[in-house]
């Protein structure tokens, strides 16, 4: 499995986790931010 792929799977489990615990997740458009992913944690907004 190449480096990617153990990304890609890395960035699901977040999003699966963030969910369960009832935070929304937003995913950005493309790759050229600081940051992957953003929660949304109790109205403040968390950048990852």
């Amino acid at each position: 499995m190449n480096t990617k792929a153990k990304g890609d799977i890395a960035e699901q489990a977040a999003i699966l986790q963030a969910l369960k615990s009832g935070w929304a997740a937003l995913k950005p458009i493309g790759d050229r931010l600081p940051y992957d992913l953003v929660f949304d944690v109790n109205e403040t907004l968390v950048r990852v």
